[in-house]
Formats: structure tokens, C-alpha cells, sequence
């Protein structure tokens, strides 16, 4: 029913996206000279996303609390009808594309497209060493889509 998506936590300065405090699905692109690029925290590979997301706050419906599975930490989140027909149009027309979710500036999860045709919900997971980052995200997402509704 829901497609685990494994967390591999990236940060990244602020400084490298063009609007502050942005939150959204940013699709990631092939990176040049006069792109800025990100740094995978665990890996330290180089990624670099659209300047503008895909996705929006308001296109989340809701962020499930942060839950505990064993050795696992995770949450769920759900697009409203709008974010998920964007999602599969993008998956449809670019299958091979990866996402990237970037909170506050910070990348935080990095998937494939094709890990979106399952359900308009999507889990996502980490290992409990990063449980404090993963509840980080989930509070600023939750705030995120709160201050959406409102604008």
C-alpha cells in the first residue's frame, strides 16, 4: 500500500536556492558550472534541483505523526488530488527522473519518480540514529503546510 521511500538526509547552505526558506519536491537536474550543487550528507555526491519546486506545501493534505517500526523511523505523507495528479504526470512523462524533498532550504530525501505510482500516500523512512533529524523534518513540513492553508 505505501512505497518506502529510504531517507538519505542532504544538506545543503541556504544560500543555494534562490528563495528563502523554500519547501517543496524539487525535481533534481543534470548539474553544470552555473548551477549551484548540493552535497549528500552521507555520501557526499553532488545533486542540483530546479530553482522552483514541483510541488508545493499546499499540495501536501497531511503529514502522519513520526512512528516507530523496530529499528525504523518514519512518516507518512499525503498529496491532495492536484500534487498527486502533477506527480503522475511528471512520472509519465519523465520516469527515469528523481525528486528531491527539500525543508527549509535543506534536502533532506532523494527518490525516484517511479517510486510514486503506487498511491497518493508515501512513507518516509530512516534508521532510528536519525530520529532526530526526521522528527526536524516532520515539524518544519508540518509548519510548512500550515503556513500554506493560511496564505
Amino acid at each position: 500500500m505505501y512505497k518506502a521511500l529510504w531517507l538519505l538526509l542532504l544538506f545543503a547552505p541556504s544560500s543555494l536556492l534562490a528563495d528563502e526558506g523554500v519547501t517543496g519536491i524539487f525535481l533534481t537536474i543534470e548539474c553544470r558550472k552555473d548551477i549551484p550543487r548540493r552535497r549528500e550528507m552521507l555520501t557526499t555526491k553532488s545533486i542540483c534541483v530546479t530553482q522552483s519546486p514541483i510541488i508545493n506545501p499546499k499540495d501536501f493534505e497531511t503529514i502522519g505523526n513520526v512512528k516507530e517500526l523496530g529499528s525504523s523511523v518514519f512518516f507518512d505523507l499525503k498529496f491532495t488530488s492536484k500534487g498527486y495528479e502533477t506527480l503522475m504526470k511528471l512520472t509519465a512523462n519523465l520516469p527515469d527522473s528523481k525528486l528531491a524533498l527539500i525543508v527549509e532550504d535543506e534536502v533532506f530525501f532523494v527518490f525516484e519518480a517511479s517510486e510514486l505510482k503506487v498511491a497518493p500516500t508515501f512513507r518516509f523512512q530512516t534508521v532510528q540514529k536519525f530520529k532526530n533529524q526526521m522528527e526536524s523534518v516532520h515539524k518544519q513540513l508540518v509548519n510548512a503546510m500550515e503556513a500554506s492553508a493560511g496564505s
